[in-house]
């Protein structure tokens, strides 16, 4: 699966690039793919909050987008926006999976930290998209909002698996366990092992190149 990555947005929808570590346009990622289609498939990145949010993921989805990108605090997205509801159900109507990072994150540095809460998915899921909660929010902390917004900061990994133990998600949402062989990360492995429950709903992903990097340097 090759990943395009949306620039940074303003809550007025504008591209910000000079806020964006780097993007990769949907475009290079579908033409990759289509030139391979034997070995690789490739996954959109929309910003929820762009004019023509609705319009690009449909155009993706013509085009054999498996599922959408997103990186809320690099990108700047507040997945519990309003103004993330039409694209919700968009993807619902689509059943296009929205794959975004949770917990910390360290690699693309920038933006809101809050925004990889991952209870902040709630309202995708309410909606009925399929979500995927990438690195299992193995990194970080983070207010825990079923409790209100001055509540205590908890693990995210606590967050994360309060959602993954919700009998209305169960068919919705997923986890992949990308990076989670990461220093920062690793000392999650045992707590997965240990719910076998959840073995059929993880998905695997490399988070090249971090992982190969981080191994090489070690």
């Amino acid at each position: 699966m090759l990943f395009a990555f949306d620039w940074h947005h303003d809550e007025q929808g504008r591209a910000i690039k000079e806020r964006s570590i780097f993007h990769i346009p949907n475009s290079y990622a579908a033409n990759c793919a289509h030139a391979h289609p034997s070995i690789l498939k490739w996954v959109a990145s929309i910003h929820p909050y762009r004019a023509d949010c609705v319009e690009a993921l449909q155009k993706a989805y013509a085009e054999g987008a498996r599922a959408i990108k997103w990186l809320p605090s690099a990108m700047g997205i507040d997945p519990l926006s309003n103004q993330c509801a039409r694209f919700y159900q968009a993807a619902a109507d689509l059943k296009l999976p929205i794959i975004s990072h949770t917990g910390r994150e360290h690699a693309v540095q920038g933006g809101n930290q809050e925004f990889g809460n991952p209870l902040r998915l709630r309202r995708a899921l309410d909606t009925g998209v399929r979500v995927v909660l990438a690195h299992c929010a193995s990194n970080g902390n983070d207010v825990d909002l079923d409790q209100g917004a001055n509540a205590p900061r908890v693990r995210s990994y606590d967050l994360f698996a309060r959602l993954m133990d919700e009998d209305a998600y169960k068919s919705l949402l997923t986890a992949d366990i990308a990076g989670i062989t990461l220093r920062n990360h690793d000392w999650v492995i045992k707590l997965l092992l240990a719910r076998p429950d959840w073995h059929s709903r993880f998905l695997n992903g490399s988070d090249y190149p971090l992982t190969g990097l981080c191994r090489y340097l070690i």
